[in-house]
């Protein structure tokens, strides 16, 4: 029994000899600044680490906002190509419709009447759309899944027959 005792007092000694030691290692000045450079090199690095993603990741969304704003344009101008097209062929062929068509309603309203139908066989032009532009534009710089895609395809399939 005395040797146990005597063994947990040895133990004991060496323990607070150790954790003597030790507590003054950490309080001494040149630690105190090794602990302190460390942590500061490893926040200071977290955070630079931190910003720049931050900033690629602004900038990766700028850059697809320019590129659906890209895309955007290009869907107006083809628009506007289809509009001036309408002013300039479908509404002409309209109107000549609309006016053959009273002359008709008035021709057989009149005992006897004729009416003689000039036929406007004019086909229209199949205008130029940028449809490969469209596609690179949306396809290529964007990453779009579902109804987008599907609207982008059912678009390219009616402009090139």
């Amino acid at each position: 029994m005395f040797e146990v005792m005597h063994f947990i007092a040895m133990v004991d000694n060496a323990t607070s000899w150790i954790l003597e030691r030790i507590s003054d290692a950490l309080t001494h000045p040149f630690s105190i600044a090794l602990f302190a450079s460390g942590f500061g090199a490893f926040f200071g690095a977290r955070g630079a680490q931190l910003l720049i993603k931050k900033e690629q990741e602004k900038q990766e969304f700028l850059s697809k906002i320019r590129a659906i704003n890209g895309a955007i344009e290009l869907l107006l101008s083809i628009i506007q190509v289809f509009f001036r097209m309408k002013k300039q062929f479908i509404r002409p062929m309209k109107e000549r419709h609309s006016l053959s068509r009273l002359q008709y309603e008035y021709a057989v309203r009149r005992p006897g009447g004729k009416f003689e139908l000039k036929a406007d066989l004019e086909t229209l032009p199949n205008p130029a759309i940028p449809v490969e532009l469209l596609q690179k534009a949306i396809f290529d710089r964007l990453d779009l899944t579902g109804r987008p895609c599907i609207c982008v395809q059912f678009f390219c399939k009616l402009s090139n027959p």
